[in-house]
C-alpha cells in the first residue's frame, strides 16, 4: 500500500495581486487540490492587493472543503493587510476563518483581532 500525502507537512499557497472574478476560479482550484493531499495548507494571502467578491466566495468555498476533508486551513492575512481582511470583516466572513498576521504566526491560536 502507498503512503499517503495527506501525512506530509503542511502546504504553503502564496497570492499576490488581485483576486477578483479573473482569478478566484484558479486560486479555489489550486487551494482546494492542496486540501485533498494535504492534512494541513496555509493560504499566504500577505501579497494580495485586491479581493473582490468572487474572490471572497471563493475562499469561502476553500474552507468549506477545508472542513470536509478534515483539514486545517490558515489564512494568512498580512500584517495589517486591509485589501484582504477589510473585505472579509465587511462581509462578517472573517470569523469562518483562522486568520494569522504572517507566516511566522501562522499557529491558528494566533487569530487576527
Amino acid at each position: 500500500m502507498c503512503p499517503s500525502t495527506r501525512d506530509t507537512p503542511t502546504r504553503v499557497l502564496a497570492v499576490s495581486g488581485e483576486i477578483d472574478e479573473a482569478e478566484a476560479t484558479a486560486f479555489q482550484d489550486a487551494a482546494i487540490e492542496l486540501l485533498h493531499e494535504h492534512r494541513s495548507v496555509v493560504l499566504d494571502l500577505s501579497g494580495v492587493t485586491f479581493l473582490a467578491s468572487r474572490g471572497i466566495a471563493a475562499l469561502v468555498r476553500v474552507q468549506r472543503a477545508a472542513d470536509d476533508a478534515d483539514a486545517a486551513l490558515t489564512v494568512v492575512t498580512g500584517p495589517g493587510n486591509r485589501a484582504v481582511l477589510r473585505p472579509l470583516q465587511i462581509t462578517a466572513v472573517d470569523s469562518l476563518f483562522r486568520l494569522v498576521p504572517d507566516l511566522d504566526g501562522s499557529d491558528p491560536a494566533d487569530q487576527v483581532p
